[in-house]
């Protein structure tokens, strides 16, 4: 599995951050479920007018339908997480 990168444009603050915790909250659904594997990372940062998440491959695994519905790209590498914070699960 690939790590997957979410991103979240928005022009009105508050639409975006609606997005965001959408995905959050739904996330947070999935990785509070029994047997969710160990190494399952979320990091976050926003960007000019754009939120970026990117999950490790095990998150990905645990909610490809998920991010399917936010239009994630798979990343074929590890991506630069330099200036990333790590979300606490």
């Amino acid at each position: 599995m690939h790590w997957s990168q979410v991103v979240i444009s928005y022009v009105d603050p508050t639409a975006g951050n609606l997005a965001r915790t959408a995905l959050i909250e739904k996330f947070g659904v999935i990785y509070r479920q029994p047997r969710v594997p160990p190494a399952v990372e979320v990091f976050y940062r926003s960007n000019g007018g754009k939120h970026l998440y990117y999950f490790s491959p095990k998150a990905s695994e645990i909610a490809h339908d998920l991010l399917c519905e936010f239009s994630a790209e798979l990343c074929t590498h590890k991506p630069d997480l330099s200036g990333f914070r790590k979300l606490p699960l």
